[in-house]
């Protein structure tokens, strides 16, 4: 596959002997991959097609005047967007350059690559040494290409000997994807994008889809059905208030109210009885795991009105084409009930319909596909270790945390692209890092938090300073190509790799794997007659001129539609060829506790946006929180004033902003990605122990 390679030089001289980028190229967007965005850039002229957001990736300082010239025509009809002129290099004013070494004296001092090198490989073996080779670890959650996560795989397991997992703690998806994998047979999200244009209701599962996804949004507005837009959310959202039904649920009661509509549409009996008995087993298990979802029950446990529930049941059953959607970092524990609501209602396998998990982050499908490979070897593609389910492939922050706690790991190695805004405030906020022995971190910048206690830092590229391949949300493998180089003695991740394997003393086991096209033809052959087949897409010229691949894409029976779902003949990779109904035990919900509901009379609901808008959302440092004019009369709370919000948990201060956006009984924060606040109450999903619904009972008062 041809992408362009970075030579492996261990001399200075390697930063000026890079390959150049091709004046102008299509590759992955950084800020939405996850939804397949892309962009045409050049060392002039970055043409964001895609990304709906002013300043991607927070590169303000990266970005000049804007320009008027017209967005391109795409296989995938977009919003267009402004374009930008990119000045050359990306040179950011945090950007690290030159790697850091922590001195003596407890500063940062920028020294070489031979240095920090011999640094890494001869402290990393000495805690190995004195510890066991479990006792270093390392993390990855940034942004990877697939054939660096492969790369970095290699070398972890093989060549610097860890036994500790590969740790990609941001693990929203993964209840998502062990459900198609338990359901459906595969991993793979079997759906398309463009089933946003194409269904007649579409129902939005606590998800503000017209802000976290806004690429997303411009499908859903350019859908010809005139579709039925239903918005299932405990808060008051933008895209709420495009809803034709906003169903304010109680927070943590979303399953009970899907599971209660599939309770009465088979009680009404509209359900796909045809489909059900042909194409799927466990129906009568799964009707019997609803007996505690009658919908007097479901309507006073989610605070909904019967009339609610009945007019969703019944829109569902006068649809023809209704899909379900939820982003994964904004809501968990819902892929069972929207899975077996879906397959209740035959609401699958066709064009505009399915239960559909938006994954975060944007990478995570990379990893789970390889893992479902094992571990490949470089010198001998024929070994690998066996492959590991999707509910097995990544640990937590929680294991990591443990890890260190019990001083089992001594070493952490990081390695990211802007991870520390996702890291838990119960690792960033205390000791436990400065507990190990060695933390090296590999990213853009080395002034954000998990930095401060590092002994080392490589320089990364970010993503327009690589190449490779990327796997969206939707399956599809997309071509990712440098605009430009990285700056100064920065590497990307790949390179850095192989140095690593070089001073280590392995690096004859990353010979074979000396540039991305090479560690993908070894993928790609690797995937033979597998459900991620991708044997048919050739070269990266492909990949551009189709705008992405989904898989599979087999060599022999490559389907030149540029969307596919899977299962479209109604045949799934189970055993027996038929999806599974997944009845839970109990069918019920997990509401917030609102045993103390005297002394905390509202819910603090939480809202994710991007850290650029959160940067406007602050006062002096403090988050504002929205009241409803009601409430601060109540409590005697003065906009834009310092307040205390309390919980059972904890107590922050914050500002407040007095507004009607909000509902009565509500406040409403909003925070950067998954990051959470030091007062929201943890709900743990019991499959990824990741926030279920970051949401708590408080009380607000004046002053701080």
């Amino acid at each position: 596959m041809r992408f362009m390679t970075e030579r492996g030089h261990t001399d200075e001289s390697s930063a000026a002997n890079r390959n150049s980028p091709s004046p102008s190229v299509e590759s992955i967007c950084g800020y939405e991959a996850s939804d397949g965005c892309t962009s045409r850039c050049d060392e002039n002229e970055f043409d964001s097609r895609l990304d709906m957001h002013p300043f991607p990736h927070g590169l303000e300082n990266d970005l000049a005047d804007l320009n008027d010239a017209p967005s391109q025509t795409l296989p995938h009809p977009a919003v267009r967007a402004p374009h930008y002129r990119l000045q050359p290099g990306l040179k950011n004013a945090s950007r690290v350059t030159s790697p850091l070494k922590r001195s003596s004296s407890g500063q940062w001092v920028a020294v070489d690559w031979d240095t920090a090198l011999r640094e890494f490989t001869g402290r990393l073996k000495e805690i190995q040494w004195r510890c066991g080779k479990d006792s270093v670890a390392v993390v990855c959650p940034g942004q990877l290409t697939l054939e660096e996560t492969m790369l970095l795989k290699a070398l972890a397991s093989r060549g610097l000997g860890m036994t500790s997992p590969l740790f990609d703690l941001r693990a929203e998806a993964l209840p998502a994807l062990a459900a198609y994998e338990q359901s459906l047979g595969s991993f793979l999200p079997p759906y398309t994008l463009s089933d946003l244009e194409e269904s007649d209701a579409l129902i939005l599962l606590g998800s503000d889809l017209s802000q976290t996804h806004p690429a997303l949004w411009s499908r859903v507005l350019r859908n010809p059905n005139a579709p039925e837009l239903i918005v299932v959310d405990a808060r008051s959202t933008d895209t709420s208030a495009k809803a034709s039904q906003h169903l304010q649920v109680r927070p943590g009661t979303e399953s009970l109210l899907l599971n209660g509509i599939a309770r009465l549409m088979i009680e009404n009996g509209w359900i796909d009885r045809d489909f059900i008995s042909e194409s799927t087993d466990g129906f009568l298990q799964y009707a019997a795991s609803l007996n505690g979802c009658d919908l007097v029950s479901v309507a006073r446990r989610t605070g909904l009105t019967t009339r609610q529930i009945e007019l969703l049941a019944r829109t569902i059953h006068e649809r023809d084409r209704v899909s379900f959607w939820w982003s994964t970092d904004e809501i968990q524990g819902i892929e069972n009930a929207a899975l077996n609501l879906a397959l209740v209602t035959g609401n699958v396998c066709r064009s505009g319909t399915g239960a559909n998990a938006l994954l975060s982050p944007s990478s995570i499908l990379g990893p789970v596909l390889l893992d479902s490979l094992g571990s490949l070897d470089p010198i001998d593609a024929r070994k690998s270790a066996a492959p590991r389910p999707v509910d097995a492939v990544c640990s937590t922050w929680e294991s990591l945390r443990d890890g260190i706690e019990s001083e089992r790991i001594k070493g952490l190695w990081i390695v990211s692209t802007g991870s520390a805004y996702q890291w838990p405030d119960e690792i960033i906020g205390s000791d436990l890092l400065a507990r190990l022995d060695f933390l090296v971190v590999q990213d853009l910048a080395a002034d954000q938090p998990v930095c401060a206690t590092a002994d080392l830092f490589f320089p990364a590229a970010e993503v327009r300073e690589k190449s490779g391949a990327w796997l969206s949300s939707e399956r599809r493998l997309s071509a990712v190509k440098a605009v430009t180089t990285p700056p100064g003695l920065a590497q990307t991740d790949f390179e850095i790799f192989r140095r690593i394997a070089r001073y280590w003393g392995c690096g004859r086991l990353l010979d074979q794997w000396s540039t991305p096209e090479v560690v993908f033809e070894a993928l790609r052959l690797a995937t033979a007659g597998m459900a991620c087949d991708l044997t048919g897409v050739q070269d990266a010229e492909l990949l551009i001129a189709k705008s992405g691949i989904q898989l599979p894409y087999p060599e022999q029976r490559c389907d030149p539609r540029n969307d596919r779902r899977l299962y479209e003949d109604g045949r799934f990779q189970t055993a027996a060829g038929r999806a599974r109904f997944l009845p839970e035990a109990d069918a019920v919900d997990r509401p917030i506790d609102d045993s103390a509901a005297t002394d905390f009379p509202f819910f603090l609901l939480t809202v994710q946006c991007a850290a650029e808008d959160v940067a406007e959302k602050h006062c002096d440092g403090l988050p504002w929180i929205e009241v409803h004019p009601h409430d601060a009369m109540r409590c005697g709370i003065v906009g834009d004033a310092p307040v205390l919000v309390e919980s059972m948990y904890g107590a922050a201060p914050a500002a407040a902003l007095i507004t009607d956006d909000v509902f009565p009984g509500q406040i409403l924060v909003r925070l950067p990605g998954s990051q959470p606040a030091a007062w929201l109450e943890r709900l743990f999903n019991p499959d990824s122990m990741e926030d279920a619904c970051q949401a708590c009972a408080v009380r607000v008062s004046p002053g701080a």
